[in-house]
């Protein structure tokens, strides 16, 4: 439409851009849950797209990781976030995505690469969608450890779950407290998320291709569990 093509020409320089690298991909602007505008806000143009794990990468916070494995042919997505205390902030945290990673091999070979992300990015959680071949990945990171002070989680996906995690998202883009580069597939998705009322009166979130938008929630956010501390009596 022509206001969501203005707005591409004032970011990006041209009309032919756009309709190259966005047109077709992106929802009309009326049905998507994640406006453009938002998703403008938050995007670092001079943040890197690495094809492997940077290596010698300082994070600034802890490391999570969030893994949704593919069911049929679609890829699996792993996604590597950097959380770091923000002292100007009163939720007290910033979220960098730092590393975003699709493969379509086998799922051994995606464990070892899983496992190999998680030791080189020293993650302190890695975030499983329990789907499919997701129980399998974490009942294997369970007896093989997947690195040092690693808290594997296995998330099973409920409308719930995905209504907090997507408007949390929402509120997160706009306080300004999560970043990530300009990469094209991670961005279309978010963009193409749409909120549709089921027939039961609930919220249903999804998108036609939706894997890195999973694998972003479940490594921005997991079961959001918060440590327990236990007192002797």
């Amino acid at each position: 439409d022509k206001l969501q093509t203005i707005f591409f020409v004032g970011l990006r320089g041209d009309v032919s851009t756009f309709q190259t690298e966005y047109e077709g991909i992106f929802v009309d602007e009326s049905e998507a849950f994640l406006p453009l505008e938002l998703l403008a806000r938050c995007r670092d143009d001079n943040q890197r797209i690495y094809k492997e794990y940077p290596a010698g990468y300082a994070a600034n916070g802890e490391i999570s990781i969030g893994v949704d494995l593919a069911k049929e042919r679609d890829s699996s997505v792993f996604t590597v976030v950097d959380t770091s205390a923000s002292p100007d902030d009163d939720e007290g945290y910033f979220k960098k995505v730092v590393y975003v990673y699709s493969t379509q091999d086998d799922y051994d070979k995606q464990f070892l690469t899983l496992k190999n992300l998680a030791i080189r990015s020293r993650a302190t959680r890695v975030t499983i969608d329990a789907t499919g071949p997701g129980q399998m990945f974490y009942e294997r990171a369970r007896k093989e450890g997947l690195g040092p002070g690693v808290n594997v989680e296995c998330v099973s996906f409920t409308q719930a779950k995905k209504e907090n995690w997507a408007t949390r998202f929402k509120g997160d883009l706009q306080t300004g407290r999560v970043s990530y580069p300009n990469h094209r597939e991670l961005i279309a998705q978010i963009h193409g998320i749409r909120r549709t009322r089921t027939e039961n009166g609930f919220f249903r979130f999804a998108g036609k291709k939706d894997d890195y938008f999973w694998s972003l929630m479940l490594a921005l956010y997991g079961e959001g569990r918060k440590p327990v501390a236990f007192y002797r009596i």
